[in-house]
């Protein structure tokens, strides 16, 4: 767990003190806390005896934001943990800060996690998902990335449920080697959570196999007729998009990025989704009026001014109007020549 620098600190105590009381007494558990160095509550792994839950919320309670985050060296304390065959190894990684390093963290991932499950949890908008995803997907257990302050604490709450309650392991789909399957790493089902799968392959299939392993290490399988299938719409541009993904991971784990860029492309225009390589414009072909209902030129009547009306404008014509106007006319004449006249006489005085 990294020490909270935002909002989030409140929210993410809550939920591991929300995981300690889910712990059972035949559990074992550890906190490892990292800035710029990393420190754990034990050295290693302990019983969840009410004596160790208690020292650890005191732990959880004495957490503060201060200084770097050095990620990978809490990494490696998590993984070098002996591992017990009649434990499941659960190891949450839980941050609010950006992930830095990433192909190093998913190389130590890849080669350190073993059987273990691994959970990424995501506080707030800091933290890059592309590691958080990955290295949940590798290690078969489950990422989210929570933003939302008012229902953080309700998904970690559940994702901690569902953690202590996992339903099926070592999940494999037996189909032909050719079918072409995302995610590679089918995770473990865990509680309530579905669990969803797409794959293609250009010959029929018939029967798909699923096997798993039950919570209590029983053998589980299920046959699917995929001859009593029904047709979806959009399976196919979901399984592009997941093979899209899966090819930039490939570019990010060292692939040829212009092979990357030409399988893109093609997987892009073949299914019609978008791409950072591709775009769509769309062409509205329809007619904006259709051949018979040309427009046809009507006399409107305008707007008058406010205060006015018809009958004054197109109303019957008298001749009135030009007496009183040719008498204003006279009036304001006179008033004009008298007052030339008094100007004059001003002047001649």
């Amino acid at each position: 767990m990294e020490p909270e620098t935002s909002t989030m600190k409140v929210i993410s105590r809550g939920a591991l003190l929300t995981g300690l009381s889910l712990l059972k007494p035949e559990d074992r558990f550890d906190i490892i806390a990292f800035n710029d160095h990393t420190w754990r509550l034990f050295d290693e792994t302990r019983p969840a005896t009410v004596k160790n839950i208690r020292e650890a919320q005191q732990f959880v309670a004495s957490l503060r934001a201060d200084r770097g985050t050095e990620m990978l060296p809490a990494l490696k304390s998590a993984f070098k943990d002996m591992m017990d065959e009649s434990f499941l190894k659960q190891i949450m990684f839980l941050t609010d800060g950006a992930v830095s390093n990433e192909a190093r963290m998913f190389d130590l991932v890849e080669s350190s996690l073993g059987p273990a499950r691994l959970f990424t949890v995501g506080l707030g908008n800091a933290p890059n998902s592309w590691f958080m995803r990955k290295a949940a997907e590798h290690g078969r257990g489950v990422h989210i990335q929570v933003t939302d302050l008012q229902t953080t604490q309700k998904e970690l709450e559940a994702l901690f449920r569902d953690m202590s309650a996992p339903s099926l392991q070592n999940i494999r789909l037996r189909m032909d080697e050719a079918a072409d399957t995302y995610p590679r790493q089918i995770p473990d089902l865990f509680g309530q959570r579905p669990l969803l799968f797409v794959a293609r392959q250009e010959a029929n299939p018939g029967l798909v196999e699923i096997a798993a392993l039950s919570a209590d290490g029983e053998s589980w399988a299920q046959n699917i007729d995929l001859a009593t299938a029904t047709v979806g719409e959009g399976i196919s541009k979901f399984w592009a998009r997941k093979k899209i993904e899966s090819l930039g991971d490939a570019r990010s784990r060292g692939m040829d990025p212009e092979l990357v860029r030409t399988a893109v492309i093609d997987v892009s225009l073949s299914h019609d989704v978008l791409s950072e390589f591709t775009s769509f414009v769309a062409v509205d072909t329809t007619p904006a009026r259709i051949k018979e209902d040309f427009l046809k030129k009507v006399k409107l009547q305008g707007n008058l001014p406010q205060g006015t009306t018809w009958e004054k404008f197109f109303g019957p014509k008298t001749a009135t109007p030009m007496l009183w106007q040719a008498v204003s006319g006279v009036v304001l004449l006179m008033l004009a020549l008298a007052l030339f006249i008094a100007m004059r006489r001003r002047v001649g005085q």
